[in-house]
């Protein structure tokens, strides 16, 4: 019988992940927390895996988060919505993670992984695959400072006033930085889209 807990701060992700593991008889759910410490301090045995969220908003870091658990350990699933994040899984996949699943997907999908990971081998879906083969686009050492303020959701002129720069000179950056990205077909056409793919590239330390 797999052992499986679940660190997540969503109610409603909790019930359904519980349940659903629940009714399955090669798996029991035996803890469920709103962060990875109350969880370890509330099992006095570790379980075989961890389900854990990739966002909590205790304001925890997902590879601090999940560096806990493989030393606890567990073995790591990491549940998000999030289709996109490359540099999110590979930061993941670095700290000892096993598998993704998304959490709009259905209990049979998470199943799979959680069997998978249990018995300690890597599952890599074609969206991981694809993501892990995805470089980070190269840039001048300037642009880089400059990117990382684009994804701090920083505009021209306060980037400008942080760098003592012209707006004009970080405008040119700007340009450049964007036409690197869509020359590497990657989202870059809106200021917004500019921004998270600065994000998953590693630009903000957000995981």
């Amino acid at each position: 019988m797999i052992k499986v807990a679940i660190v997540d701060d969503d109610p409603i992700t909790l019930e359904w992940l519980q349940g659903m593991a629940g009714g399955d008889d090669e798996m029991t759910p035996v803890g469920a927390a709103a962060s990875v410490d109350d969880l370890i301090a509330s099992l006095a045995e570790v379980p075989d895996v961890v389900l854990l969220d990739v966002f909590l908003h205790n304001g925890t870091k997902l590879a601090d988060n999940i560096s806990r658990l493989r030393a606890w350990g567990a073995q790591v699933v990491v549940l998000s919505n999030d289709d996109r994040s490359h540099w999110m899984r590979r930061v993941a996949l670095g700290k000892g993670a096993l598998a993704f699943v998304n959490k709009k997907a259905r209990f049979a999908g998470a199943r799979s992984a959680i069997v998978s990971a249990s018995a300690g081998e890597l599952v890599l879906d074609a969206q991981t695959s694809k993501f892990i083969l995805m470089e980070q686009v190269p840039l001048t050492q300037r642009q880089r400072e400059i990117a990382a303020h684009i994804a701090a959701g920083l505009s021209n002129v306060e980037i400008a006033e942080l760098e003592h720069l012209s707006k004009e000179t970080v405008k040119e950056h700007v340009q450049a930085i964007k036409k690197a990205y869509l020359e590497a077909d990657r989202q870059a056409g809106t200021r917004a889209d500019l921004e998270v793919s600065l994000r998953d590239d590693g630009y903000q330390d957000e995981w």
